[in-house]
C-alpha cells in the first residue's frame, strides 16, 4: 500500500464514507484514509511526507481536482512547484487530465500554473526585477555554471597579472573567494 504522512497545525478528522465515495467517482480510484486526509485537507500550511512511489503525484493532483471541485479555489489559482523537470510535467499532465475528465476545466481555461522552483524564480526575476533593480532579462544559473563563472573570472585575474590565485571550494559554503598566495605581493584577500 500507499503510505502518505501528512502534518498540519490541527488534526485532521477521519474521510467518511461519503468522502471517500465522492473521490472514488472524481478520481477513478478510491484513496486511503491517510490519503484522502491530504487531499482533503484544510486550505492552510501543511506538510505531507512521503518516500518514493508512495503516490506523492498522484495525491496532489486528487488534491487539486477536489480543492477545484469543492469550488475552495479555481483552476488558475493554483501554483504547483517541483523539484525537476520530469516532476513537473507528470503534475501538470495528471491535473490538466484529471480537471478534464472531471469536466472542470475547459479547453478556454486557464490551467493551473506546474513549474520547477528554478522556473518559478526565474520568472518572479523576469516579471518583477526591474522593482528592485534587477534587470528583468537576467538569468538564473545553476551551481556548476556559478563555478565555472567564477572559475573563468578568476583566469582572467590570472592571466592579467594581478598574482597567482587560488580557489577554496567547502561543500558546505561552496566556492569561497580567491584569495592570493602568501608568496605574492600586495594584499591578501581572504573570504570570512
Amino acid at each position: 500500500g500507499e503510505e502518505v504522512t501528512m502534518t498540519t497545525s490541527r488534526p485532521e478528522p477521519q474521510p467518511t464514507t461519503q468522502m471517500l465515495d465522492q473521490m472514488t467517482e472524481l478520481f477513478g480510484f478510491r484513496p486511503s484514509d491517510e490519503q484522502a486526509r491530504a487531499i482533503a485537507a484544510p486550505l492552510e500550511p501543511s506538510v505531507i511526507i512521503a518516500g518514493a512511489g508512495t503516490g506523492k503525484t498522484t495525491v496532489m493532483a486528487a488534491r487539486v481536482t477536489w480543492l477545484v471541485a469543492k469550488g475552495l479555489v479555481r483552476a488558475d489559482q493554483v501554483l504547483g512547484l517541483t523539484f525537476t523537470r520530469k516532476a513537473t510535467a507528470e503534475l501538470r499532465t495528471r491535473v490538466g487530465r484529471n480537471l478534464t475528465k472531471a469536466g472542470l476545466l475547459q479547453p478556454d481555461d486557464q490551467e493551473p500554473t506546474v513549474l520547477t522552483y528554478d522556473s518559478f524564480a526565474a520568472n518572479l526575476v523576469s516579471e518583477f526585477g526591474a522593482w528592485i533593480g534587477v534587470d528583468p532579462a537576467a538569468r538564473l544559473i545553476s551551481d556548476a555554471r556559478c563555478v565555472q563563472v567564477a572559475l573563468d573570472v578568476l583566469s582572467g585575474t590570472f592571466r592579467e597579472g594581478l598574482g597567482k590565485t587560488e580557489v577554496a571550494m567547502n561543500s558546505q559554503q561552496g566556492p569561497l573567494f580567491p584569495s592570493q598566495s602568501a608568496g605574492d605581493s600586495g594584499p591578501a584577500h581572504r573570504a570570512s
